[in-house]
């Protein structure tokens, strides 16, 4: 009764670890598109930004043959310091999600690892558990044999069971009732 509800246990564990592994697979993705998002409005940005590039080029050619160079130089200036600090903020974000990724992924071959353990122990448990079984019916086995060679001497010397007949029927009751029940029935066992 204890082994099996260490088993269910170790089943249920197993299958919350699995639930957390699927979880994070799931964050990832939405992670990843999200990634992807980031990176169509970044692409469109730098678009933007090169049409806005080529359009104060425009401008600074209208303004170089007006003779205006100081004002054109000083937005360009401006424009450079703008599309810098963008590029920035764009680079900075992306390392951001790229070391949430990192982690996410060492999260999964944790969660990998603990779940090819918890496999391992339970393939153990499930053997030692076998072993345990097969010794116990063995032993069972055993004690019914010896069980009837004593009673059948009982029966021929004393017409009554011995008390390690009855120490043996009280240790497996299951077995006894299931085998010799009709046949020593009619004794009664007093165990004081």
């Amino acid at each position: 009764m204890v082994k099996a509800q260490q088993s269910q246990i170790q089943k249920q564990k197993k299958l919350k670890k699995e639930n957390d592994l699927k979880d994070l697979l799931n964050e990832i993705e939405k992670k990843n598109q999200i990634l992807s998002e980031f990176r169509n409005k970044a692409d469109k940005l730098q678009s933007i930004i090169k049409n806005q590039i080529q359009k104060i080029k425009i401008y600074q050619r209208m303004l170089n043959r007006k003779g205006e160079l100081p004002v054109t130089t000083q937005i360009r200036e401006v424009v450079i310091l703008l599309l810098t600090k963008q590029r920035e903020q764009i680079d900075l974000a992306f390392q951001q999600y790229e070391d949430q990724l990192k982690e996410l992924y060492c999260q999964i071959e944790y969660f990998k690892e603990q779940n090819n353990n918890l496999s391992e122990e339970n393939n153990k448990l499930q053997i030692n558990y076998q072993i345990f079984q097969i010794k116990e019916e063995n032993e069972e086995i055993n004690c019914m044999k010896n069980l009837k060679i004593k009673s059948y001497q009982s029966n021929f010397y004393e017409g009554k069971p011995t008390p390690q007949i009855i120490a043996q029927i009280s240790k497996y009751p299951n077995t006894f009732k299931i085998h010799r029940w009709r046949e020593l029935s009619s004794f009664q066992i007093n165990i004081d």
